[in-house]
């Protein structure tokens, strides 16, 4: 949120391991800052959510034809690549005269790296005052090239043990379901249950396991 109230020309970095909750902190942020900011444009891409999503050439087409709506623009979104990429930046400058924009590209790390796509050769690396862009990544290539624009970061950090325990007892609640405390203290001193992603799977094992003398 302070990031987005905020000012500065660089994106801000969301970076953390697989299933650590990067996706869905991000998807959930976007829809509580739209409901709070109905007046500002919030475009958001996932990339690999679709093969196609993971070409760059088609990110950038469909935040520009986001922006082309939003704002009522006459100018054609251009199907070459190379065109596309060089008129970006432009079209960021002119909707920054017309409001407030946020963008959120979640999972750079998963598009196709051909073309200096992770290189983040297609992303400028200023961004006009009014644009506020926030991306997410894993470790790799992506990272380092945001490590050497000195983008700002966030990192998602793994559950804690009381954080994991919370979780254990708030998931199984939706499905009526729960375990004795013995039970929930030796998921949680797994160190895979710091894991989100690692703890829900096995929570959604249990819930579905149907003989409780053998769970």
């Amino acid at each position: 949120d302070d990031f987005a109230r905020g000012t500065g020309t660089q994106p801000l970095v969301v970076v953390g391991e697989t299933g650590v909750g990067k996706s869905a902190l991000l998807v959930n942020w976007g829809l509580q800052y739209q409901a709070e900011h109905p007046d500002e444009l919030v475009l958001t891409h996932f990339v690999g959510a679709t093969t196609m999503s993971r070409n760059w050439g088609v990110l950038l087409a469909m935040l520009m034809a986001g922006l082309k709506d939003h704002f009522y623009l006459k100018e054609e979104i251009p199907k070459d690549p190379n065109v596309l990429r060089s008129a970006f930046p432009n079209w960021l400058s002119s909707v920054s005269k017309k409001g407030k924009v946020v963008l959120i590209l979640d999972a750079l790390d998963r598009l196709d790296d051909r073309e200096g796509a992770q290189e983040l050769i297609w992303l400028p690396a200023q961004l006009p005052e009014n644009i506020r862009m926030v991306i997410s990544t894993m470790p790799g290539k992506v990272l380092r090239t945001v490590q050497q624009r000195n983008y700002p970061m966030l990192t998602v950090e793994p559950l804690l043990i009381n954080e994991a325990e919370q979780l254990v007892h708030a998931y199984l609640a939706q499905y009526s379901k729960q375990l004795n405390q013995d039970q929930v203290q030796r998921i949680i001193a797994d160190p895979q249950s710091s894991n989100p992603l690692a703890l829900r799977v096995l929570l959604d094992e249990l819930r579905q396991f149907g003989d409780h003398d053998r769970l």
